[in-house]
């Protein structure tokens, strides 16, 4: 199970910076001042936390709206620039910035696309499957016939919305289909209430 938290652009870089330091009950307050919705609907979990960009999803043809992480991104909008294969050589080469641009190293976490389950969750209650638009997800697939990889898009209202999936060559670019990026945080982070159960058992 993943823990979610939401990035608020604007401050992404403070918000997950002063998450690791917080108690569980005061992680719980900042689910809630950041929109997450009722914070009894979160299971507790021993999984990793998940910083997601909220951005909008735009139609196609309109554009991603600008923000500190987009400002990384090397294309004037996200739609049509990028196949399945080079989004995850863009963010192999960016991660090391990404993550320096939000307080984080890559001991830490990792930048990657949300995997379909994740991504279905996210839209539905954000609203992402109310456009006419598809995003990259970090599912891919073999051809049993070929045996060549493919990757998936979700999102397009035309579709079916939040849980319609589409499977593209990995390296075929399409200008309704564009990418959000997700943090991750590795297990081994400790958070303020579990390093301080460290040190109560060690006192």
């Amino acid at each position: 199970m993943t823990n979610a938290y939401v990035m608020k652009e604007a401050q992404a870089g403070s918000s997950i910076h002063d998450l690791l330091r917080r108690s569980r009950d005061e992680r719980k307050q900042a689910l809630k001042a950041n929109n997450v919705g009722d914070v009894s609907e979160y299971p507790e979990s021993l999984g990793n936390w998940v910083f997601v960009e909220t951005l909008p999803k735009p139609n196609k043809g309109e554009r991603y709206p600008k923000t500190p992480l987009s400002k990384l991104i090397s294309s004037d909008d996200r739609f049509g620039a990028f196949s399945f294969a080079e989004v995850e050589d863009w963010i192999r080469a960016h991660e090391e910035n990404i993550l320096s641009a939000t307080g984080l190293t890559k001991d830490q976490a990792e930048v990657r696309l949300l995997p379909a389950v994740s991504y279905n969750l996210f839209a539905n209650r954000f609203g992402w499957g109310a456009t006419e638009s598809n995003e990259w997800v970090g599912t891919r697939g073999i051809d049993k016939s070929s045996g060549r990889e493919f990757g998936f898009a979700m999102g397009h209202r035309a579709h079916g919305g939040a849980g319609a999936m589409v499977r593209r060559n990995t390296h075929e670019r399409s200008p309704d289909t564009g990418f959000r990026l997700a943090i991750y945080l590795k297990s081994e982070v400790p958070l303020a209430d579990d390093s301080k159960k460290e040190n109560d058992k060690r006192a």
